[in-house]
């Protein structure tokens, strides 16, 4: 439950919201349109997940977004950005695999995937120059020139940081270059503007 709901998120909107040029995750709760996303991300993950007695997945959804909007505490975007090889699995990948199973809305997923490759990039086109801060910060750094789901996937795959059920579908990874590709030519808040509309 928190890895998915709360760490989950967290991930999403570290990955989005620090390329809108938001420092704090209580500074993303302010922004209405990226406090959507987040929501979206809570949703979604709490649908992944089995009942358990006694929980109300809506009530710890509502509980975190307090959490989030807490103006007291400062949560930088991106710390939380750091280590993505290690967490990226359980906290996205693994739900995701879930909600393809369960025959879910995956988008949520698809496009926290796409802001994680975006921030693995380290484009400068619509901010200031930052060090990518990861264990295999070497491997991750050349992404591919070449955008499509099939060079993304190929490359995934070669440093391990892909699940295996994931690597035959072809729609999901086309949905992810659709995505990639626009956050690597378009402002962050663009592509989240477009996505929540």
């Amino acid at each position: 439950m928190k890895l998915r709901m709360l760490n989950g998120t967290h991930s999403m909107l570290a990955y989005v919201s620090f390329h809108c040029g938001h420092r704090y995750v209580r500074d993303v709760m302010n922004d209405k349109i990226l406090s959507s996303l987040v929501i979206r991300q809570l949703q979604i993950a709490a649908q992944t997940l089995k009942p358990i007695k006694g929980i109300d997945y809506n009530n710890y959804a509502k509980s975190l977004i307090l959490r989030f909007s807490n103006p007291e505490i400062a949560h930088e975007t991106f710390q939380i950005a750091m280590d993505g090889s290690e967490k990226m699995q359980q906290r996205i990948f693994f739900p995701l695999k879930d909600a393809i199973s369960l025959n879910l809305n995956i988008r949520p997923f698809v496009f926290a995937i796409a802001a994680w490759l975006r921030h693995i990039s380290q484009s400068k086109h619509d901010c200031a120059p930052y060090e990518l801060r990861d264990p295999i910060a070497d491997q991750l750094t050349p992404l591919p020139k070449e955008r499509s789901a099939h060079s993304i996937l190929d490359y995934l795959s070669r440093i391990g940081v892909l699940i295996d059920d994931l690597k035959e579908d072809k729609v999901f990874w086309g949905q992810v270059s659709d995505i990639l590709n626009d956050m690597l030519c378009k402002p962050m808040k663009s592509v989240v503007e477009q996505e929540i509309i």
